[in-house]
């Protein structure tokens, strides 16, 4: 039997151990759950998970389904925000073990299960709406209003209605130069004060 010179065995080695850091999970499931969510927030929040997107492709590399899962913390944030909700708690367990805490160097060599639990808490509405000054004729979306639920698309939608109504009288340079923010989550009400 013939016997490897010491690079060649250190060849196959370090093709051997790039095989394992890139080995396929043997296992693969994934869920969300939503305590508390409608229907369609659930639904929302499903089509916003990349690990669920991730798994729904087949057998992916444990890299991979680590990344998604520590994305999935921001995605499903921003969602919740877009939705009205900013109480909310999210947490997505790699076979048992909070995801955000597994440091990147030391992913596991092999992934069974992963978790994803969004408690979303109350949908906030506005208790202010703000935006100063407006151009004559500037038409805010009537979403943006006292009383109203309060998602963040439509704070960017109204900031954006206000920058075009300068910009549209001839203000080319016109852009959004304040923005205050608060957040009551004892009363789930959202105060929004902007500036143009």
């Amino acid at each position: 039997m013939a016997r490897l010179s010491r690079p060649a065995r250190r060849a196959v080695c370090a093709v051997f151990a790039a095989f394992l850091v890139v080995a396929p999970v043997s296992s693969q499931e994934a869920a969300l759950t939503a305590p508390g969510a409608s229907e369609d927030l659930t639904e929302i929040l499903r089509a916003a998970s990349l690990v669920l997107s991730t798994l729904g492709e087949g057998q992916v590399p444990v890299t991979d389904v680590m990344a998604a899962a520590r994305a999935d913390y921001g995605r499903l944030l921003g969602r919740l925000y877009a939705e009205g909700h900013y109480s909310g708690v999210i947490t997505i367990k790699v076979d048992g073990r909070e995801a955000a805490t597994i440091p990147v160097l030391e992913d596991p060599t092999r992934i069974g299960r992963v978790d994803i639990t969004v408690q979303p808490g109350p949908q906030f509405r506005f208790s202010r709406a703000e935006i100063t000054p407006l151009a004559p004729g500037t038409e805010l979306p009537p979403e943006f209003a006292v009383g109203e639920p309060a998602p963040s698309d439509v704070i960017a939608d109204a900031v954006g209605a206000a920058v075009d109504g300068w910009r549209d009288i001839g203000h080319a340079k016109a852009e959004a130069s304040g923005q205050d923010i608060t957040a009551n989550h004892a009363a789930a009400l959202l105060s929004a004060r902007d500036q143009v």
